[in-house]
Formats: C-alpha cells, structure tokens, sequence
C-alpha cells in the first residue's frame, strides 16, 4: 500500500522525463527503486494499478516526443496529432493508443515504439544496488536519530551528590 502511494505521488508531481529519456535527477532515486519493486513483482497487486498509471505516462512522454519530432519534420501530421490529443477525452491509457492504431496506425506505431524506447533508457539507467545501500543508510540514519531524540540522558544535576 505505501508502494501504491508514493508511485501516486511521483505521477501527481509530473516527473521530468524529457524527449531523450533523461530523468530529473532528484526523482532519479526514487524512481529507480519502484522499478526495481515492480521488476521483481513485489507488492504484486498494488503494483498492478500503479504500472497501468506508469504505462500511461510513459505513452503521454511519447506522445510528446512523437508531437515534438513531426513539429520539424511534418508539420501536416503534426497538426493531425495535435488536434487528435486535444480533443482526446480518454487520457493516454490502452484506449487512447487503440483508438490511435484506428485512425492512423503509422502514428499509433511511432507512438508505441517511442513509448518501448524511452522505457528502455529509463531502465538501462537504474542502480539497484546503490538504491538499495541509500535506502539502508538513510533507514539506518533515522533509527539513530529516532534513538537520540527518545533516550533520556542524565544531566549534570542528578549526578552529583551532596557529601556532608
């Protein structure tokens, strides 16, 4: 469940994956870690929902690249696609590319394919073992100040007695 909430909110800030991949690298960690999770198909049904959500950005980051690409090249095709996306109700999820492959299926496949490569990049780029190592260190670092803030130390005045 904390999985499903933290991937929620890593798509509410709009993580930065630009038109070459590129992640921003504060979010990096972070998103590095929850595809490991998914990798290893933990936390399988709260992973589910939240690959669908993951997919979808991914299709919404190559929509943009494809938008951004036909912008230079085809300014006809981009203008098609651009109306398409505006007037699109359904998000950027399985019906959207459906619903694409219907009316033009050459755009529908540069959009699934630029979809698979950003992905792709964005994979090649995790370190999972020192993902793993940050998050011991930060985990280990805020025991021991969870520890400080809840040991009671003794002070001065108590541990001097009156001799007399």
């Amino acid at each position: 469940m904390l999985l499903a909430n933290v991937v929620a909110n890593v798509l509410r800030f709009n993580v930065c994956i630009d038109t070459n991949g590129c992640l921003d690298s504060s979010l990096a960690p972070l998103l590095r870690f929850l595809f490991h999770l998914m990798g290893n198909k933990m936390q399988h049904l709260s992973i589910s929902a939240d690959s669908v959500q993951i997919l979808d950005y991914f299709t919404y980051k190559a929509v943009r690249t494809v938008l951004n690409q036909l912008y230079e090249m085809n300014p006809t095709q981009y203008r098609w696609l651009y109306n398409y996306v505006a007037s699109n109700e359904h998000g950027y999820g399985k019906r959207f590319i459906r619903n694409l492959v219907k009316d033009k299926q050459d755009l529908a496949e540069r959009v699934m394919v630029t979809r698979l490569h950003l992905y792709g990049k964005w994979v090649k780029k995790c370190d999972h073992t020192e993902m793993y190592e940050r998050i011991s260190d930060q985990n280990l670092e805020l025991m021991r100040e969870r520890l400080m803030e809840t040991v009671i130390w003794p002070s001065d005045d108590t541990n001097t007695e009156v001799v007399g």
